[in-house]
This record gives structure tokens, sequence and C-alpha cells, in this order.
């Protein structure tokens, strides 16, 4: 029975703002454009075209790419001049990564795979650099990347990879203490098992999702909405559908009325 759609936890690197208001969008759009002009030296203008693109990557993809290519263009120049090294190379990494969002939003996989560890390479380098933020920077993109190339394996049915890649992903978010990473990682490699009509194993990384968020904050006796609601509702959701998939209607039901519950909380009518 697959007429209900899993909620998959994407994580794409820069894309920093889910998508904003067009009105907010432009405010963004122009403040960074008054920046471009000012800008004096070429890491600023390659760190702004980079800014600028990723605004644009949701309301105008080809102006995106406008603006990306400006900033590799700039980037090139520098590396020829041996100019700023460790600098430039961490903005590199974070060209490839941006083409590989825009290829991967165009459905160009195997393009946006190709760009992604690009990145990796790059910021695996770097994660031995002697300049602290770039280290760091760099060290705090490596899970972030994996996470990417675990979606692109997902999407091409690639799922032992996927899952390999994810668990790398979790192993990084784990060693940095970074929560919202783990519960995205978990919640992917219960999907692929999902997929795979794995429904045992992949409820047993929704629970695992579902302790950790219980346990996040005291989650559930808050009063104010925050998106870790959102993720519970999703989680719920899946735990539905692998039970669904089972034809166990009574466990389905209980957790879908559980995810109703939430959505009304949080008034998400899209999911009700």
């Amino acid at each position: 029975m697959k007429n209900f759609r899993l909620f998959l936890f994407i994580l794409l690197i820069f894309s920093k703002n889910n998508i904003f208001c067009i009105s907010t969008q432009n405010n963004e759009i122009d403040s960074i454009l008054k920046l471009i002009s000012v800008s004096k030296n070429d890491t600023l203008l390659i760190k702004n075209y980079l800014l600028i693109g990723n605004t644009y990557l949701y309301i105008n993809p080809d102006s995106a790419l406008f603006f990306y290519n400006k900033s590799n263009i700039l980037i090139q120049k520098n590396k020829k001049m041996k100019k700023n090294i460790e600098h430039i190379s961490f903005y590199e990494g974070s060209y490839y990564i941006e083409i590989g969002i825009y290829n991967a939003f165009n459905g160009n996989m195997d393009s946006a795979k190709y760009y992604f560890e690009k990145a990796l390479s790059i910021y695996n380098h770097l994660s031995d650099c002697k300049i602290n933020s770039i280290k760091n920077n760099s060290i705090n993109q490596i899970p972030n990347i994996y996470t990417n190339l675990g979606n692109i394996y997902d999407s091409k049915g690639e799922f032992p990879l996927a899952i390999e890649t994810f668990q790398k992903a979790l192993k990084k978010y784990e060693s940095k203490n970074d929560t919202d990473g783990v519960i995205k990682c978990l919640s992917n490699i219960g999907i692929v098992h999902h997929e795979q009509n794995n429904f045992v194993l992949a409820r047993e990384y929704y629970f695992k999702v579902l302790d950790i968020l219980k346990s996040k904050d005291n989650l559930l006796s808050q009063n104010y909405i925050n998106s870790d609601f959102y993720v519970l509702s999703a989680v719920y959701t899946n735990i539905g559908i692998s039970y669904l998939d089972e034809n166990k209607f009574k466990e389905a039901k209980e957790y879908f009325l559980k995810s109703l519950e939430i959505n009304q909380k949080i008034n998400n009518k899209k999911n009700m």
C-alpha cells in the first residue's frame, strides 16, 4: 500500500532560509546588491555572489546560476594568483555545494553528486587548516555534504550507499553533539529502510528520533511552536505509514491520530 507519502528529512547545505516570502527575499537581494557595490576585495565579492545566488535559487534559478558563476570566475582568478589560498579554497567548496544544490533541484543527480564530492574533498583537506575559523567551518560542512550525498543515492535507488553515507554523516553529527543533524540522519536512514519494505527496521530508527524529540527541551510540554513539532508530526506519520504498509490498521490509526494532534496544535493545515 503506497498511497501515502513519506516525509523526507532532506538537509541541503546553504539552503539556510527555508523559502522566505517574496518581499523578504527581495529585501535580502537588495541588501546583498548594496554590499556587492561597495565590496573592496575579491573575497567579499565571492562571499556576496554566493549569498545572492543562494537567495535567488528558489525564485529565479537562472539568476542564481549567473551569480554562482561570477563567484567562480573570481575564485579561479585568485587561485592562479595564489592569493588568500585557504579562504579562496573554502569559498570554492561553497561554490561546489551551491552548484550541487542547483543541479539537484533541477533533477541532475549525477552532476549534483560530482559537485558535492568536489566540495567534500576540499573540506576534508581544510579540516587540517591552521586558520581555526576555516578549519571549524570546514569540519562543520562535512556531515552536511554526506547528508546531501545520501539523499542523492536515495533518489537514485542506490539504497546501501545511501545508508552507508547517512551513517557517515550521523557519526560526524554525534561527535559534534548536533542533535538536529542526528535527528535528520536517523530519520533518513529509517526512510531508506522503509523504501525497501524493511518496516520493522525503519521503525527502529523512527522511534530513536521520537526518543530524542521527547527529551529535547521537554518538547511536548512547550506552549510555543518550533520546528521540532513539524518533525514530530512527520515521524508519527511515517510510523503510521509503516504500519499501514503491513496492513496493521489499528497501529497505523494510532500514529496518524498522534500526528493529527500535533498538526492541530501547530495549526499545520497542510498535513491534517
